[in-house]
């Protein structure tokens, strides 16, 4: 545990949240620590309630490598990822997506939450932007559960805003209304270059739309409307750009950590053992300590290179979804991918 100060936008960004109940969305620039943000609001309220839990759901690679080492750094606090949870409860539980909405583990988070006292934090809550996802609908359904709810992301809405509708209904149900499509119908139109349908009060059946959106046709949101959207959520949000982040220092890292499929490690463990491995038929060899260690590089990232110069894929690259999902997050700002040996993955836009 540390006593390094909070940034003022971090320090505002509590005030604010203890303001509304600590139901807030913290919709802050990347790097301007909503992890530490978080973990200040939860102290704040677990000063009211010594009972309340903390059950944070984010991806995967933030488990360990953002909210584990924050909360050991940051806090006193006992926490554990809930697939290694033992029989005592720890102050705050961390789950990734995936793992939250799996038939394995649901019904054990939905009787944990409802035995005691729970606040919870949505990390890259952009996860919601989809109204029908599966994500989208069990969070919704779990959210009277919890006491206090938090909903963090630097890009809440990386590609309209019609992705608002799932996270600020998460704070506070039916806020943006409770069906989706009555949201979308009074904030949005339809329009193609530059033209718009009015469809108010007009049934559309679900071929029609599918057609209609075929041919070019996207719902758009118009500057006042826009405006009254954002009026609308205001009171639940806290928006913080880094240009407002004046005391930050200048670079900010961001470590994800990325578990390897059980191809990656079984291809790894051959050639760490054996300096060889036998992927899809072809033999990968490694004679020398510097080239195993490169083989062992191109093991993690998720292929080899033949003794021909063919690259042979391991399987879907862990470290390619994750790349996938960051760029995703990031809607349509500018992305720079550094990567080695010349190789840029496969499916992956520059």
């Amino acid at each position: 545990m540390t006593d390094t100060p909070l940034y003022q936008h971090q320090r505002e960004a509590a005030e604010f949240a203890e303001a509304v109940g600590g139901n807030c969305a913290l919709f802050h620039d990347p790097g301007l620590g909503k992890t530490r943000t978080s973990l200040e609001i939860f102290t704040r309220m677990r000063s009211r309630n010594p009972q309340l839990r903390l059950l944070v759901v984010c991806p995967l690679s933030l488990v360990n490598a953002a909210w584990g080492e924050d909360i050991k750094r940051f806090t006193g606090f006992t926490s554990a990822p809930f697939k290694e949870m033992g029989a005592a409860v720890p102050d705050i539980v961390i789950i990734n997506y995936e793992a939250l909405i799996s038939k394995r583990h649901l019904p054990a988070i939905r009787r944990l939450i409802t035995a005691l006292p729970f606040m919870c934090v949505l990390d890259e809550s952009s996860r919601l932007k989809n109204n029908k996802s599966i994500t989208t609908k069990t969070l919704l359904e779990l959210s009277p559960l919890f006491r206090h709810r938090i909903v963090a992301s630097g890009t809440p809405m990386p590609n309209s805003e019609l992705e608002l509708w799932g996270q600020i209904n998460f704070l506070r149900p039916e806020y943006l209304y409770k069906s989706f499509y009555a949201f979308r119908n009074t904030y949005f139109h339809l329009e193609r270059n530059g033209q718009k349908m009015r469809l108010s009060g007009q049934y559309i059946s679900r071929d029609y739309m599918r057609e209609i959106l075929s041919s070019g046709w996207r719902y758009a949101i118009t500057g006042e409307n826009r405006q009254r959207l954002m009026d609308k959520i205001r009171p639940l949000v806290n928006w913080v750009k880094k240009d407002d982040a004046l005391d930050l220092p200048e670079k900010i890292d961001e470590i994800r950590e990325v578990e390897l499929s059980s191809e990656e490690w079984a291809a790894y463990e051959d050639m760490r053992k054996y300096l060889v491995a036998e992927i899809n038929g072809t033999e990968i060899t490694a004679q020398v300590a510097l080239a195993k260690l490169m083989k062992l590089r191109q093991a993690t990232s998720g292929f080899f290179y033949a003794a021909d110069g063919k690259v042979i894929e391991t399987g879907k690259s862990s470290k390619l979804r994750e790349l996938e999902n960051v760029i995703e997050e990031l809607g349509d700002q500018p992305v720079i991918v550094w990567v080695s040996q010349g190789r840029v993955p496969a499916g992956v836009g520059l």
